[in-house]
């Protein structure tokens, strides 16, 4: 016997606003929806709208999006810039929303709370965003263990291990250059930490295997490839920091390593 619901079915507030949104009398749960929001919206984050916006024009072939009007981004992030890549970023949202007629609001306020007083979320509304503040799988292009990370910016970030990969906030790219990186090498090394001292990037690793030779192997980003540098020591440093114009490592057997004037490491 097919079981029958009355439209009149009391349905809870969340219920009533799907069964809307959907075009249908009512939804139980365990429905299988199509619903369409009243309003969908974005805040600019590197990495997220940029590539969204990329993505749906090249993967999806949608040059204009069907009612503009049901969409808004926000420009609260990075505000004011204070990088030309953030200012690059906040540009491309404004370009891409004058180019579909999706309003853009910017230096209102935190787009979670303007949202509400710009009256895109109101009592019965079904508005969805996405706004990055979660976890998420970044495609890093290797199989490699990667065991240290490291970042200036959003658009400048390190993360190494047996190999090494660049990140620009919306792609990873090998840049191992230099490095006797993973198990095919010889002696072989594994990056144990990565930091940062001005516009230096420094990495310490230490060989996979038993060897004679000293084992501190740190290195520092060229703008090409990675350069040896020399600690002193032969004991493994497994982690850094730095502050100011101070560089500190710390290694195996209590080692701990104190380098001033640390930008003009060679």
């Amino acid at each position: 016997m097919v079981e029958m619901v009355s439209a009149r079915t009391p349905q809870t507030m969340t219920e009533k606003i799907l069964a809307r949104a959907s075009g249908r009398p009512f939804v139980r749960p365990g429905d299988d929806i199509e619903a369409c929001p009243d309003f969908v919206i974005s805040y600019d984050f590197p990495g997220y709208t940029d590539v969204f916006f990329r993505e749906a024009r090249e993967e999806f072939g949608v040059d204009k999006v069907q009612q503009p009007e049901r969409f808004v981004l926000f420009i609260d992030h990075m505000v004011p810039a204070a990088t030309p890549k953030e200012e690059e970023l906040h540009r491309v949202t404004r370009t891409w929303g004058a180019r579909q007629g999706v309003p853009v609001h910017e230096r209102k306020g935190i787009g979670h709370q303007v949202s509400a007083e710009l009256g895109y979320a109101t009592p019965g509304a079904f508005v969805v965003h996405f706004d990055g503040h979660a976890w998420a799988t970044a495609p890093s292009g290797t199989s490699a263990d990667l065991t240290a990370i490291w970042g200036s910016s959003a658009h400048d970030l390190w993360a190494g291990g047996l190999t090494m990969l660049h990140g620009d906030g919306a792609r990873w790219t090998p840049a191992a250059a230099g490095l006797p990186t993973g198990r095919g090498t010889d002696p072989g090394l594994v990056i144990q930490s990565l930091t940062g001292l001005g516009r230096a990037v420094l990495a310490f690793g230490t060989p996979l295997v038993d060897s004679t030779e000293p084992n501190a192997d740190a290195f520092r980003w060229n703008g090409a490839r990675w350069v040896r540098l020399q600690t002193g020591t032969g004991r493994a440093l497994l982690a850094a920091s730095s502050a100011g114009d101070v560089l500190w490592t710390a290694g195996e057997l209590g080692t701990l390593l104190e380098r001033r004037c640390a930008a003009t490491l060679q």
